[in-house]
C-alpha cells in the first residue's frame, strides 16, 4: 500500500474538539446522476487510511454503493432543494453527527471526501469559494451520445433521469475535469488515473483496471458494450486531435 504511517490517526492519539471546517482540506467529486461519480470516489478513497467514507461493493444494478464522508447528507439536500446548502453552522453540526455515528471524529481522518451531484458551474463556484482548500474532480460530458448514456444509467440505478442536463468543464486550478466514459478504456483509465494522482498529490496508483472490468460486468444489458465503445470513441478522438 502506498500510504505512509500517520500516528495521529491511531485511536489512542485521538484529539477531542477538532472538527471539519471551511478551511479544512477536502475532496469533492461532482457529477450528474448516472455519470459513475461514486466509481471514481471509491478509487480516490482507497488512497487514504480513514476518510469516514464506506464502500459496500457494486449492486446487481451496476451501482457503486459508496457513502462519502458526509454520508450523502449534501446529496440528499440537493435532491430536495436542487441547490447546495449554505454551509452554515447547522450543516457542520450534521457532518459531525454523521462521523459520531461511526465512532469517528475529524481528528481521526486523513481526508474528507464528498461525492454529490453539484456539477453545475454555480455549484462548483460555491464549493470553491466556501472551501478554499478543496480539490474538485468534475465529471463532465460535452456530446449527445455521452449524455444519453448518463440518462440511461441514471434511470437504471437511481430511477432518476439527468434529462440531458449539461455537465461542462470548469477551468480552475483546484478543479480537475474528467470526461464521462474515460475510465472504461484501459489506456484512458490509466491516463486519467495518473491525472488524479498528480492533482491530489498521491504517491502512485493502487487500483488496477480489473476493478473497472468488474464494474462493467455488473452493468445492465447492452450498456456495458455501449460504455466500452464510447470510451474507445473518446480515445480515438483524443489521438486525432
Amino acid at each position: 500500500m502506498l500510504i505512509s504511517y500517520n500516528k495521529n490517526l491511531e485511536p489512542a492519539n485521538y484529539v477531542d474538539g477538532v472538527d471539519f471546517e471551511k478551511t479544512s482540506p477536502c475532496i469533492w467529486v461532482v457529477y450528474p446522476a448516472g455519470a459513475s461519480g461514486d466509481l471514481i470516489s471509491s478509487i480516490v478513497n482507497s488512497h487514504y487510511i480513514e476518510t469516514g467514507s464506506r464502500y459496500y461493493g457494486i449492486s446487481e444494478l451496476g451501482q457503486v454503493i459508496f457513502r462519502p464522508s458526509d454520508n450523502k447528507i449534501t446529496n440528499r439536500y440537493m435532491s430536495q432543494h436542487q441547490e447546495l446548502p449554505v454551509f452554515d453552522d447547522q450543516w457542520f453540526y450534521q457532518l459531525a453527527d454523521q462521523l459520531s455515528e461511526k465512532n469517528l471524529n475529524f481528528s481521526l481522518l486523513d481526508q474528507f471526501i464528498f461525492s454529490c451531484h453539484a456539477y453545475k458551474a454555480k455549484h462548483i463556484d460555491h464549493i470553491r469559494t466556501s472551501f478554499p482548500n478543496s480539490k474538485i474532480i468534475n465529471i463532465f460530458c460535452d456530446d449527445v451520445q455521452g449524455n444519453t448514456m448518463i440518462d440511461v444509467l441514471g434511470n437504471l440505478k437511481n430511477n432518476t433521469s439527468a434529462s440531458h442536463r449539461r455537465c461542462e468543464r470548469h477551468e480552475h486550478d483546484n478543479v480537475l475535469n474528467i470526461p464521462f466514459g474515460a475510465m472504461f478504456n484501459p489506456t484512458l483509465y490509466y491516463t486519467y488515473y495518473d491525472r488524479i494522482i498528480n492533482f491530489l498529490g498521491l504517491p502512485g496508483r493502487l487500483v488496477c483496471f480489473d476493478y473497472i472490468e468488474f464494474y462493467l460486468s455488473k452493468q445492465h444489458g447492452d450498456i456495458k458494450h455501449q460504455l466500452v465503445d464510447y470510451s474507445q470513441f473518446l480515445l480515438d478522438n483524443s489521438l486525432n486531435q
